[in-house]
């Protein structure tokens, strides 16, 4: 029988070849790795029938592994591709094939094939629409998508991909409550010595309502003063625990935050809060459906006079008076810096919107008094962005 066999290989050294194997020794010797990897033809002569591998053995042939290469033809690894393959008459067989006479095996090294492409899916975030500005949002929840990613096994280098499924868009809307000639006070970055204090005292002496949203990195700093907060009665809101904007943070990230605020604050309050704001008012579709899934309200606001800038007490109280509407949603700090314009001016904008004929009320009362959008709205182009420092 003869068996032919094509491919690269390494010859294996006989005992009946000791001469040639050692001018193959001198070769090496001087052209190195050239001669290891070398394409040669043999036939092997059988006197009986056998298999690919005893064929093999019997011309001293081994197959070597191949390098690994990358998909776009890089090496990985030397040595550390796939075994070699064997194709008999042009179809891959196992070295346990029996042979039969005329038989042709080309034998490749696996350096010629690429490495593997594996495929992962990946979820892609539902667009997010926003239209209107105002102090609370109606949303449209939409669904995300679903893509696929083709990549090498080795290098990770991306090949292709594919969208399985199409994300849906979630549709945000900001809106004001207007039924009634009300307002409400809200106060952001505390708690912070000595302006919160400063603050509840004013409250307190005018009867005034308010909500505090606190950062979690105050509280440790300040938990007496939260403490006091939740001792005077007035209302306690989640605003991170470090104050950083959420909008392309990840599911962990937003978690986090949430819950080590929300842990703070029941520890000091034996309370937990209801009412979430975003720093910046900044918004994602992850956002969203995460603080809804853990049960907060969203608030924003409808008047900002960027009292963290550090403008005058008269300012400050002149903006609020003139852009205050029924249904308002007032934003101003009680932490974060020096704050003290902001404690000088507090007693005049009561007073003044009392005189314009306004009451104020909690947010839990503003939200409850009417929950659905209404006509009255601001408009605002694109996406929602910082009114301030908030």
């Amino acid at each position: 029988m003869i068996f032919r066999i094509e491919g690269k290989m390494r010859k294996k050294s006989g005992s009946k070849n000791h001469l040639l194997g050692i001018i193959f020794i001198i070769i090496l010797l001087i052209v190195g790795f050239f001669f290891y990897r070398f394409y040669l033809t043999v036939s092997i002569h059988l006197s009986r029938e056998a298999k690919l591998n005893q064929a093999l053995k019997a011309a001293n042939l081994s197959l070597r592994v191949g390098d690994l290469p990358d998909r776009q033809g890089k090496l990985l690894k030397r040595g550390r591709g796939n075994s070699p393959v064997v194709l008999l008459n042009g179809v891959l067989e196992s070295l346990s094939r029996k042979l039969q006479e005329g038989n042709s095996s080309p034998a490749y090294p696996r350096e010629y094939l690429k490495e593997r492409l594996l495929k992962k899916f990946e979820v892609t975030p539902s667009p997010l629409i926003q239209s209107g500005w105002g102090a609370f949002i109606s949303i449209q929840r939409g669904n995300p998508g679903l893509k696929e990613i083709t990549f090498g096994e080795k290098s990770g280098i991306i090949m292709g991909e594919r969208m399985v499924r199409l994300p849906t868009e979630t549709k945000i809307r900001g809106y004001n409550i207007s039924s009634r000639k009300v307002v409400a006070l809200t106060f952001d970055d505390g708690p912070y010595y000595p302006y919160t204090s400063q603050i509840l005292n004013i409250l307190t002496e005018k009867q005034t309502p308010a909500t505090f949203f606190v950062v979690g990195e105050h509280i440790e700093r300040y938990p007496k003063v939260l403490a006091e907060v939740a001792y005077s009665g007035y209302d306690i809101g989640n605003h991170t625990y470090s104050h950083v904007s959420l909008s392309q943070a990840s599911y962990e990230q937003i978690v986090q935050e949430l819950d080590q605020n929300e842990n703070l604050i029941a520890a000091i309050t034996g309370k937990r809060t209801h009412w979430f704001r975003p720093p910046g008012g900044n918004l994602s579709t992850l956002l969203i459906n995460t603080v809804i899934a853990k049960g907060y309200n969203f608030v924003l606001w409808n008047v900002d006079v960027n009292d963290w800038k550090h403008y005058s007490s008269a300012r400050i109280q002149k903006k609020v008076l003139e852009k205050v509407k029924p249904g308002a949603v007032i934003l101003l700090h009680d932490g974060g810096g020096n704050q003290s314009a902001t404690v000088a001016a507090l007693p005049g904008i009561i007073d003044g919107l009392k005189t314009q004929g306004f009451s104020f009320v909690s947010l839990d009362e503003l939200y409850a008094a009417e929950e659905t959008p209404t006509a009255n709205q601001l408009t605002i182009d694109s996406v929602l962005v910082s009114q301030g420092k908030n």
